[in-house]
Order: structure tokens, then C-alpha cells, then sequence
């Protein structure tokens, strides 16, 4: 890069971000490069049925995505949610006094998920709770799908899908319809698990084996139900739908001392995946938790893996993009006839294109 400093060679003047705009607007603004489109290679790639066998068939179809804050890991799922069918789930914990962030939680799904009382119960519990709000989940997605965009289908359906879960929303809440949908679903799944326990052959001990495989094939039935109406025609090479937790870190806490769990809700939920393996609905966890161990702990750390159908645990994608905006800077100081001088490289504007995206 050419020295020059400013006397000699001049300042160039890029055009400004508007620093009063809101944190959603920054989703509103054209998508950057192919980190999305990558990561939907990547997850078709690990569930194309000529790799999904033998030692690498699944355990689940999940996949974590681990970086700093920042690096567009919230943005890429939302630039997905555009072309593929995606549910959209963000349970972070209450900000502290000042403290902003986006997208805003689904409140109502946290405080589900996240449930102190979960602590006082078994695994199998808290197996069947997550297995009750995703089955909840596909069963509010049928009903909106089928009300509002039966006659679409494939990127417009999701685009459009997409923009019904964001109307009315703001840098601190949800909009109406996917506060509505959340909570609907939680109202579903809290009902559904209470009636389950009532009807229990033992309810201090529910669920019972028996009793969780009634509980996995109604969520199957449901699963394919959304399916048949969100995916009518998929691929069999690709993935049909996507559904994601933003600031899933909160979900891999180990069990306290006090505890009846052995395990984190994590892998409760991955338990439960496992069971709809087969179906094409790929879950994507989001965090900015440096800890891998917990987002993909080796085989041996799943002691129950020998009794399921599949074992390959899919590693992190951490393949997130620096300097993103480099190439708008680039043109921009061509077009003021400006070069690449360190007096240039030293300005607000042109150093807000390097690094991190956000």
C-alpha cells in the first residue's frame, strides 16, 4: 500500500453508514458474499444419502455454528431463510441495562426451554418436553402455511414465510405474528406434555419407554405433516427445511449437582433429533461459545449412540468471512481517484470495511 499521507495524496471521502439507524436495518441491507450458499452446500453435502451411511451416517441432522460476535452468523441464517424454508428461533437471556443486541429473543420459547424446573426432572423428561415443542412447532408452522401461503412454494413460499415472521418486528421484539407463533406453540406443547404425564401408567416416573416412543411418533406424524405442506416436491439430495436456535450456548449448561439430569438440554435435544433423522429438517445451532467440547463432544462421549442408527457427529462451521466489505472500499476509493495509501487506510470509513462484518 503506498504511504503517502494525507497532505501529499488526501483523504478519501467514502460514503458514511448511517449511525442512527437500527440494528434490524443492517439485515435489510443487500447480502455480502457466499457464506450462506456454502453453508447450504455443506449441510446438503453431510446428508446426502451416498455419504449418510456406514461410519458416517448421522446421529442427527444438526449442525453448530461457533464465531464471535459479529462475524454475520445471525445474518447468514437470515439470508437462508430467503431461498430455504427455515424456522427461526433466538433464545437469548435477558440483556443487561444498556445492552443492545439483534434479533431479539422469542421470550416465551427461552423460559420454556430454559425451565428451572427441568432440573427437578429426569433426561427422559426433558426429552419429551423438547420433543412436545418441536412437535408443537411443525404443527403452528401447517396451520400458517396452509392459511397464508398454500398456493407458493419453494423460495418464493420461504421468502415469503420469512417476512410474515418479521413483520412488526423491532431491534428489541419480536413482531405480532412470531411472538403469536411462539407462544401458541408453547401453550400446545406445556398442554400436550401435562395430559401425557396425567395419563401415565406412572407420572413420578413419566415418561416410560414406552410411553417416549408414543411421544416420538406423534412428533414424526407432525414433522411429515409440516413437510407435505412446506416441501411438497423436495429433493431427496437436499435438505427440505431448517430450523435454527441464535444463542444456543444457553442450552448446553450441564445439569447441577442438585440435579436429576445427567445431561445438558443440548443433548436432550439431540436425542430427540435423532429419532427424525430420516426427515429432511436440518437444525442449526448459533452461538458465540469458544467451548467446541460442548457443541460437538467426540462419539464416546454419547453413551447412548450404540443403540441408535447412526453416530457421525457433524463438526462446527466456523467458515464466516473478514473483510467483506473490502471490495465496496476498493471502488469507492477508485471512483473519488483515490489510491490505496495508508492516509486512506487510516480513515473510519475505510477501516469500518475490514474485519468483522458487523
Amino acid at each position: 500500500m503506498n504511504s503517502i499521507d494525507d497532505q501529499g495524496q488526501g483523504v478519501a471521502q467514502l460514503p458514511a453508514s448511517d449511525s442512527y439507524g437500527s440494528l434490524a436495518d443492517c439485515f435489510r441491507t443487500k447480502y455480502l458474499g457466499g457464506t450462506a450458499q456454502c453453508f447450504l452446500n455443506t449441510t446438503n453435502y453431510y446428508t446426502d444419502i451416498k455419504r449418510n451411511k456406514g461410519d458416517t451416517k448421522l446421529y442427527n441432522r444438526s449442525i453448530s455454528v461457533l464465531q464471535s460476535s459479529g462475524m454475520g452468523k445471525s445474518r447468514m441464517v437470515d439470508e437462508i431463510a430467503e431461498s430455504a424454508f427455515t424456522i427461526p428461533a433466538n433464545i437469548r437471556e435477558k440483556l443487561k441495562e444498556g445492552e443492545k443486541a439483534y434479533p431479539p429473543p422469542d421470550d416465551s420459547l427461552r423460559k420454556y426451554l430454559v425451565n428451572p424446573v427441568l432440573d427437578v426432572r429426569s433426561d427422559a423428561y426433558e426429552q419429551a418436553n423438547h420433543a412436545a415443542i418441536v412437535m408443537a412447532l411443525c404443527d403452528a408452522t401447517k396451520t400458517r402455511v396452509d392459511t397464508h401461503f398454500k398456493n407458493l412454494e419453494g423460495s418464493e413460499q420461504a421468502s415469503a414465510w420469512a417476512q410474515y415472521l418479521k413483520t412488526g418486528g423491532t431491534d428489541k421484539e419480536v413482531g405480532p405474528n412470531r411472538q403469536g407463533f411462539y407462544e401458541e406453540a408453547v401453550g400446545n406443547a406445556t398442554e400436550y406434555i401435562s395430559n401425557r404425564c396425567r395419563g401415565s401408567t406412572n407420572p413420578k416416573g413419566f415418561p416410560t419407554e414406552k410411553e417416549f416412543d408414543a411421544i416420538v411418533a406423534d412428533l414424526k406424524k407432525s414433522a411429515k405433516n409440516m413437510l407435505s405442506c412446506v416441501a411438497p416436491k423436495r429433493s431427496k439430495t437436499t435438505n427440505a427445511c431448517y430450523f435454527y436456535f441464535d444463542e444456543a450456548h444457553a442450552l448446553t449448561k450441564p445439569p447441577t449437582t442438585e440435579s436429576l439430569r445427567s445431561r445438558s438440554s443440548y443433548r436432550n435435544l439431540g436425542k430427540v433429533l435423532s429419532k427424525i433423522n430420516a426427515l429432511p429438517i436440518f437444525f442449526v445451532f448459533l452461538s458465540t461459545n469458544s467451548n467446541l467440547q460442548r457443541f460437538a463432544p467426540v462419539t464416546h462421549d454419547y453413551t447412548s449412540l450404540r443403540g441408535t442408527e447412526g453416530s457421525f457427529l457433524i463438526p462446527p462451521f466456523v467458515e464466516l468471512p473478514f473483510d467483506i466489505f473490502l471490495p465496496d472500499v476498493y471502488k469507492a476509493l477508485k471512483h473519488f481517484g483515490k489510491t490505496r495509501s495508508l492516509a486512506n487506510a487510516c480513515t473510519t470509513e475505510v477501516m469500518s470495511g475490514m474485519g468483522r462484518p458487523l
